[in-house]
């Protein structure tokens, strides 16, 4: 038999300073390293198998240093801090036996070209303001510049990746058992190819997104509903000047509720919920208009009957549902629709966990599904899982 062995050794460092340079004013200082080497070969050489001739090795140096400055005071917490990382991966090759001069250079050529070097920083801030007891504001901002060099003639993917986050945050707490959320993102990546080969993939990634959330929980009742508005701009650099070449967007809307209702001492109803639509289109950013192609609508629900009969065992039985669809909504009388589609799921679910004590637990679950494809029965299957966590 032929197999493959592989050969790990890694070291590594860290070392944190924290300064308190007044009542209110900290600064932190992060550094680590790390080496590994990852060796691999097969344990005996076969002449239609060329890499069981060779020993195969990779080098991986990181290096990242992370400095912050914090101040807190009564009614504001001030985060400011700058990033920066060094990655470099370099592979080898070793004759192992009898393997021609014009064959080990061959796959010297091959693994070179997955060498890289990768140098980052990021800049960021975090900033949180307590409005009163009730309401808090909160700002998150980085800007990064990754450069990501490929060594190797053969490899044209190298590329500097810069991308900025602008996140905003109000918290409200309306009363004791009922509290709210809304948050407001952008976000902006802009990757340029270094290569003239790929300079053509060259593109602007824009995301932009509001997010309510709830949280209420009483005695019997929780539930945590949240929402999310959301656009997605892909726009590349030579849209309008390289054909087959286009930008595209993509817009959803969706829903994620959790409730659990308490039915008795040691039973509760547990129900999920999770609702999307989305549609995507050809974008021409330029005049900021669009040709839609396709929407999408998903729906998962999911109620669970869960009773703990014993301390540490909590036995659960219930059913799932999944629907999913596409369909073309462009105005081209030329396109298939083909490849619309409408698909369900419906299945019934059972589950088991115990507790071994602080966070550790054994968990078993498994469900039958009945799967159709436009309304059509197409098959059943038997889904289980098994999952154990165990904590020192």
């Amino acid at each position: 038999n032929l197999f493959l062995t592989k050969t790990a050794r890694t070291a590594s460092g860290s070392a944190n300073l924290k300064y308190m340079l007044s009542e209110r004013i900290a600064s932190d200082l992060l550094v680590s390293i790390s080496n590994s080497n990852l060796e691999q070969s097969y344990n005996r050489q076969l002449d239609s198998v060329t890499y069981s001739k060779v020993v195969l090795a990779r080098n991986d140096l990181n290096i990242a240093v992370r400095g912050a400055m914090d101040f807190r005071s009564d009614w504001l917490m001030q985060s400011v801090g700058l990033e920066y990382l060094s990655q470099n991966s370099e592979n080898s090759v070793r004759s192992a036996g009898s393997i021609s001069a014009d064959s080990l250079s061959d796959i010297r050529i091959q693994e070179a070209r997955q060498d890289y070097v990768k140098t980052g920083i990021n800049l960021f801030a975090n900033t949180i303001i307590n409005l009163s007891n009730r309401d808090a504001l909160r700002f998150d901002y980085s800007a990064s510049l990754l450069q990501d060099d490929k060594p190797s003639t053969l490899n044209q993917t190298a590329q500097d990746v810069f991308t900025t986050i602008i996140s905003f945050s109000l918290d409200h707490r309306f009363s004791s058992a009922f509290a709210g959320s809304l948050t407001a993102m952008a976000a902006m990546k802009h990757i340029v190819y270094l290569k003239a080969a790929n300079s053509a993939n060259n593109q602007w990634y824009r995301r932009f997104s509001i997010v309510p959330s709830f949280v209420y929980s009483s005695r019997n009742v929780r539930f945590v509903p949240s929402f999310e508005l959301a656009a997605n701009y892909t726009v590349y650099d030579y849209a309008n000047k390289i054909a087959n070449i286009t930008s595209t967007s993509q817009r959803y809307i969706s829903t994620f509720d959790t409730i659990i209702m308490r039915l008795g001492a040691i039973t509760n109803l547990s129900a999920l919920l999770q609702l999307r639509y989305e549609e995507t289109a050809n974008l021409f950013w330029d005049d900021f208009k669009e040709s839609p192609q396709e929407a999408k609508t998903s729906q998962f629900y999911k109620l669970m009957l869960v009773s703990e009969p014993t301390s540490g065992l909590t036995a659960s039985v219930g059913g799932r549902y999944f629907v999913a669809s596409s369909r073309y909504i462009g105005k081209s009388k030329t396109k298939s629709r083909l490849s619309d589609y409408f698909r369900q799921s419906i299945g019934a679910e059972t589950a088991l966990r115990y507790s071994l004590g602080g966070r550790s637990s054994v968990a078993i679950s498994g469900w039958y599904e009945f799967f159709y494809e436009n309304k059509v029965f197409v098959r059943s299957f038997p889904n289980f899982l098994i999952s154990a966590n165990y904590y020192l």
